[in-house]
């Protein structure tokens, strides 16, 4: 989420890591957002950001299912009551994908 008015004091960032990221990374992306000239940064969980990204209402009940896939790294994640409720990562990425359908396509 990003919005701006005027100027880039009143700029506001959110960036999305992963569960398995520790501590330290996740301080590392909220300095990031505010060493790029934001006023205040803050950090989410991927799938919750992706979610928001999309449009998603989270804060009800049903589940919702967020796939992302990565260059190295697939995700899914079950999000319900403005959580997430399961998470699992394969490295599986697009690039494998990519190169499992140019491989069916030649045959």
């Amino acid at each position: 989420m990003l919005t701006a008015s005027c100027g880039w004091s009143s700029v506001r960032a959110c960036g999305g890591v992963w569960r398995a990221v520790a501590g330290g990374g996740r301080r590392g992306v909220g300095a990031g957002g505010r060493r790029a000239g934001a006023a205040a940064a803050g950090v989410m969980e991927q799938p919750m950001a992706a979610a928001v990204g999309a449009g998603r209402q989270i804060p009800g009940p049903l589940g919702k299912v967020v796939v992302g896939v990565g260059g190295g790294t697939s995700g899914t994640a079950v999000i319900s009551l403005g959580g997430v409720v399961a998470l699992q990562a394969v490295r599986v990425g697009s690039f494998d994908i990519d190169a499992s359908i140019q491989s069916y396509v030649r045959r």
